[in-house]
């Protein structure tokens, strides 16, 4: 059959059978099979749930007043979801799952308040491109990005992460970034001092995001800090071997609970002991229940001690 009539007949099936809901959104065939489905503009307040979703391949959502994503809608084949330029200030990082070849998300020019993408590896594992720039976050952890070690070869790995733009809180939570804003600022320089400090910023996710130079990542507080480049504030005493500020908030109470529990169960484990213990040294204590043997009457002569000797020759 003729390419151009199937993309005519997918599209006009599409049309009647609602996948734009009561939005006037605009079709584009894509790669024959797929749809790309443009919603951008519509005063739109929630992600529309397709009956066909599985023909979507990418979803313009920007521009719109969406506030909340409490889940995901499936869609299996979608690979680039535009929220960008929307009111989101709160949205289920668990239900990224529901985008197995999702390779691109833009939620920048949002509400966001924490971000929490640490189960990158198992729910959007083929994500290249995650923006989350200009947003309302104040702090966060590599790990809250989705960035692992294995993200630190740039030979294998290929996500990107974008952050720039947020009204940081300039405390210790934030020393890793330092590091690499001020290894940014090392690497404009020519000196050869200054090669390791380039090949640790060349290799780290946020690399491209880094490049938008000290405005996009500035200090909003504290308040003596307020409107100062990251790299220019001094978080020395944040040099610690243990960063546990750069943990993410799952992480970071799932240890506690460990640490909680363990402390419960040392006090459990020792008064248990210690009844165990005292329930022995009673059974000790305790002689067994007498058990009552007739006598002969030959006892009644022992009394007598050394003279039951004298009886027995008389």
């Amino acid at each position: 059959m003729n390419r151009f009539l199937i993309t005519a007949l997918l599209l006009f099936v599409a049309a009647k059978s609602g996948l734009c809901m009561s939005y006037e959104c605009v079709i584009f065939s894509k790669y024959v099979h797929y749809i790309s489905l443009h919603c951008e503009g519509l005063n739109i307040t929630h992600i529309p749930v397709t009956t066909h979703s599985n023909l979507v391949i990418e979803y313009h959502l920007q521009n719109n007043l969406i506030q909340a994503i409490e889940k995901f809608p499936p869609m299996a084949t979608l690979q680039f979801l535009n929220l960008s330029h929307n009111v989101i200030s709160n949205l289920s990082w668990e239900s990224m799952g529901s985008f197995p070849d999702l390779l691109r998300l833009d939620l920048s020019y949002n509400r966001l308040t924490y971000v929490d993408m640490s189960a990158r590896k198992s729910l959007a594992k083929t994500l290249i491109l995650f923006k989350v720039s200009n947003n309302n976050l104040e702090t966060f952890s590599e790990e809250n990005l989705g960035i692992f070690p294995s993200d630190f070869d740039s030979a294998t790995s290929t996500y990107k992460p974008y952050v720039e733009g947020n009204p940081l809180r300039c405390d210790c939570r934030l020393f890793w970034l330092q590091k690499l804003t001020q290894a940014n600022e090392k690497c404009q320089l020519s000196s050869r001092d200054h090669v390791m400090a380039c090949k640790e910023y060349h290799q780290h996710p946020l690399y491209l995001s880094l490049l938008k130079g000290p405005p996009g990542f500035k200090c909003h507080s504290p308040e003596n800090m307020r409107g100062m480049p990251l790299f220019k504030v001094d978080l020395s005493k944040c040099d610690v071997p243990t960063a546990w500020y750069n943990v993410s908030l799952p992480t970071l109470l799932k240890v506690l609970g460990s640490v909680a529990a363990g402390v419960v169960f040392i006090p459990l484990a020792v008064v248990l002991k210690r009844k165990c213990r005292v329930s022995r040294r009673s059974g000790e204590a305790s002689p067994p229940p007498p058990v009552l043997i007739p006598l002969p009457p030959i006892q009644n002569s022992l009394q007598g001690g050394n003279n039951s000797g004298d009886t027995d020759q008389n």
